[in-house]
């Protein structure tokens, strides 16, 4: 899981100066909101003080379009 080391101008940033984007991150830096799940622009969607409660699949997997298609074989 990647860790937020910094934030700048509302969005995180891990250690090597990489902005989080599409991904649930550890908050190293503040104390409320320790896990963060960052949207495809790297804006903050949801916050959550423990892990565990993470347990919905909706609130780890982003909603896909999947169309059905026929295999020949």
């Amino acid at each position: 899981m990647p860790v937020i080391t910094q934030w700048i101008e509302g969005k995180g940033y891990d250690s090597t100066g990489k902005m989080l984007a599409d991904t649930w991150a550890y908050d190293s830096v503040n104390v409320s909101g320790k896990y963060v799940l960052f949207g495809a622009e790297g804006e903050v969607l949801q916050k959550a003080e423990d892990w565990q409660e993470r347990n919905e699949t909706e609130e780890n997997y982003s909603v896909t379009d999947q169309n059905t298609g026929i295999i020949a074989i």
